[in-house]
């Protein structure tokens, strides 16, 4: 088999160890390339490639730095839940937008109006006197609670004058509040010219209820911190109506869409509600719960009370004298019709706010 010489290429030149393979073979190494270095002429000198170095290890050949790899960040996909989500919200928004209904923000601001009258005019009949008829409406007929007068019909003649004391708003919430600034400091515009007190039904009432030490009752001590702080979430009642009362007028006229009336109303039935039932446990101390009937206690907050205490005002008093074993005697007190105004007022603002918008498609600005 012949020998044939191995083909030199450029690499095998270069080589550091080509020379001394040479040599030690007995072939002369072939001629080094002169490098030819430009003359210095006072300005920077180049380097020439010297045989036997790479070209990448060369000064005037720096070795690139490698690009770093795009790396994409991998979301979670999406739940089948998410997804109809996010579509359902993109077809809202894309086909209708909301405007108020004129007749239904006109209801809202009415019964607004209606509820920050009934419990602010009570307040402010404490300080001012208000002009007739305004005056007596307001203390009679928008009363919080009623202590009736049950004397029978028949043993009243033409002279005769009805004991019936009427309790206002303003009894009760400037009664709260002077209860809570007590602990800071005194409040004198809470008691009139003789040094009483302007709010005798909730001192009177509170103090009762704290009394009570029966260890049977156990919603005793429950009912007289509803009682005590009860009064001040109608400081929020008369708040809330107010703003509620502006956005139901701005809404008949303007472009704006007002939120939230569902929730102003719901805050005014939770205070509204609790005051009821501080007043029921102030009925049950003037029953004089907590007591033993028939064997049976009764406590100071009795429920089997609350219908007659809600619908006593519509009751008028006994024709005759009552037989207390034949015929149930009414109620001591009861709910007033404002207290009642206050409730049934509250609750139709949360029915209107279901309908206080309306959704208009986009596509009536194509016509």
């Amino acid at each position: 088999m012949a020998n044939y010489p191995q083909r030199m290429n450029k690499s095998m030149m270069n080589s550091p160890y080509y020379q001394s393979f040479q040599q030690g073979q007995g072939v002369q190494a072939p001629r080094k390339p002169k490098s030819f270095a430009p003359p210095p002429t006072g300005g920077m000198a180049y380097p020439t490639m010297q045989p036997g170095a790479y070209p990448q290890n060369a000064p005037y050949f720096p070795q690139q730095q490698a690009r770093p790899k795009r790396t994409s960040v991998q979301t979670p996909p999406l739940s089948k839940k998410q997804i109809r989500k996010l579509e359902r919200q993109k077809r809202r928004e894309k086909d209708y937008f909301f405007v108020m209904r004129k007749f239904t923000s006109f209801l809202i601001f009415l019964f607004s109006l209606v509820l920050f009258a009934v419990v602010a005019l009570p307040v402010a009949s404490k300080f001012v006197a208000l002009p007739e008829p305004i005056g007596g409406i307001v203390d009679k007929n928008l009363s919080m609670f009623t202590i009736a007068d049950n004397t029978p019909l028949d043993e009243r003649d033409e002279e005769y004058i009805d004991t019936s004391v009427y309790v206002s708003f303003g009894d009760l919430v400037l009664g709260a509040v002077g209860n809570v600034a007590k602990n800071f400091t005194e409040l004198g515009f809470l008691t009139d010219e003789e040094g009483n007190s302007i709010t005798p039904f909730y001192d009177e009432t509170l103090a009762g209820l704290e009394a009570i030490e029966d260890p049977n009752d156990t919603m005793a001590p429950i009912a007289a911190m509803i009682f005590k702080f009860a009064p001040l979430g109608l400081i929020l009642v008369i708040i809330i109506a107010f703003i509620t009362m502006i956005k139901g007028f701005v809404g008949m006229f303007g472009k704006r869409i007002f939120k939230r009336f569902g929730l102003s109303a719901i805050i005014m039935i939770i205070f509204a509600v609790a005051t009821l039932v501080g007043g029921l446990a102030a009925l049950g101390l003037k029953m004089g719960n907590p007591q033993m009937l028939e064997d049976t206690f009764v406590g100071v907050l009795d429920f089997n009370n609350l219908l007659p205490f809600l619908t006593g005002f519509i009751n008028n008093p006994p024709a005759t004298a009552i037989d207390p074993l034949a015929t149930t005697a009414p109620v001591v007190m009861q709910a007033g019709l404002g207290s009642l105004i206050l409730v049934v007022a509250s609750v139709l603002v949360l029915f209107l706010s279901f309908f206080a918008r309306k959704k208009m498609p986009y596509s009536i600005f194509d016509r």
